[in-house]
Order: structure tokens, then C-alpha cells, then sequence
């Protein structure tokens, strides 16, 4: 949304997950009627018989004055779906820009994944509106999940064209090093973010002292939460 919100660029969301298409953004001044009145249903048909149309036809297609991107999550890019092959070959071999934002505290990351996954929800549906109270967490699942976000990261830092690799730990600082290397003019960073890792560990999880060690790094600036 932060990145939406610059008038010189259009940021649709999760496009292309597996089940679903989420935050379609046109620019109304542009293009009113799709902003306004094309159903998810639509564009998931669209997507499904041709995500190559969809791509160039519905996500691109916003003004030649504009920046336009989407946002995408590791396990759709490697959901071994057609589409998930059609999109990590597309953005390999266009070499398009791509902006990898990661999460350093893997903790927090396996904590919302794990939330997202009990609740049936998703990045883009509202993740702050819901609770499912301490989690039950399985050491050797956190461990599993450490390894298999180093191996989707390095995939995409070896195989496309990153521009910029911002942290969600320093967002605010990693918005205008993003904007730079974007060519767009830079602007305040002022997206809310309390909702995104406010909680202390012992509203989050039941075995607080197993877990203490790896809730790393915290979020300096913009989201304070103690124990």
C-alpha cells in the first residue's frame, strides 16, 4: 500500500497466489471501470486460461507514465503450479526489476505464516482483524521453515534482477532506497504499522523460553513491543 500510495506508481497485491487474486489497483483516473467493476472471479479466470494476457493485458497495462509492479509471496513463486512456472520463468528471463523484501526475525515470520495458515487467511486479507491465541509451536517446523526461506531467497537473489532488497525490519529507511531505485521522486514513509509485530512473544506463543532466543532482531522506529 505504501508503494500504491506514490502518485507515480501503481502496486496491485497478491495477483498470482494460488486460489485467489487479490488487490487488482488500477489507477481510477485511468481506467475507472476496472478499478471499480471487475470481479476476483473474473480475473482468476482470466489468469487461469492465459496468465501471459493477464500479465501484459490486465497487471501492466496502467499509462506509459507509470511505475507498475505486484506483489508475490515465496510459496506461491514455488508452488510448482502452472502458473507459479509461468511466473518465476517470466521474471528470470524478462529480467524485470524486482524488489525483494525479506524478514530477518524468522521467528515473527513463522508466526504470521503459521497464524495465516490456522485461520484460513491470507498477506492480503486483513491479517490484524483475527486472532487465534497462543500458538503451539513445533521447534523442528520453525527449523524446517528457517531453511526453506534461505533457499527461496537465495533462488531469487541468484536467478533475477534485484534492485533493491529492503528489510521489514527498517521499512521505513528501505522505502526510499526502494523509491531510488525506482527513478521516482521520494516521499514520507507514513504507512501505519502497528499492527505488523506489536505483540510480545508470550501473547504469541505458549513455550515463550524455547522460542525467546531466535525473536530477532526487533523493529527500531516503528513498532515496539516488550516482554
Amino acid at each position: 500500500m505504501a508503494l500504491h500510495a506514490h502518485p507515480g506508481i501503481v502496486c496491485h497485491d497478491e495477483l498470482f497466489s494460488r486460489d485467489f487474486v487479490h488487490g487488482y489497483r488500477p489507477k481510477e483516473s485511468l481506467e475507472p471501470q476496472a478499478a471499480n467493476g471487475v470481479l476476483a472471479t473474473q480475473l482468476l479466470e482470466e489468469r487461469s486460461s492465459d496468465p501471459e494476457k493477464f500479465l501484459f493485458e490486465r497487471v501492466f497495462a496502467v499509462g506509459p507514465r507509470l511505475q507498475v509492479g505486484f506483489k508475490v509471496v515465496y510459496s506461491d513463486l514455488f508452488a510448482g503450479t502452472e502458473t507459479s512456472q509461468f511466473l518465476r520463468s517470466f521474471l528470470i528471463e524478462s529480467r524485470i526489476r524486482v524488489i525483494h523484501l525479506r524478514r530477518l526475525n524468522m521467528l515473527r515470520c513463522f508466526l504470521s505464516v503459521e497464524r495465516m495458515r490456522r485461520l484460513g487467511i491470507t498477506h492480503s486479507n486483513q491479517p490484524g482483524q483475527k486472532s487465534c491465541g497462543r500458538l503451539h509451536l513445533d521447534l523442528r517446523d520453525f527449523t524446517r521453515f528457517i531453511v526453506s526461506q534461505d533457499n527461496n531467497c537465495d533462488l531469487v537473489a541468484r536467478s533475477m534482477n534485484i534492485i533493491a532488497n529492503p528489510r521489514y525490519e527498517n521499512l521505513p529507511q528501505g522505502y526510499n532506497k526502494v523509491l531510488d531505485a525506482l527513478g521516482v521522486l521520494r516521499r514520507p514513509f507514513v504507512e501505519h504499522l502497528a499492527r505488523l509485530s506489536d505483540q510480545s512473544l508470550s501473547e504469541l506463543v505458549e513455550d515463550v523460553e524455547l522460542f525467546r532466543p531466535f525473536d530477532f532482531p526487533r523493529l527500531p522506529g516503528f513498532a515496539a513491543y516488550t516482554d
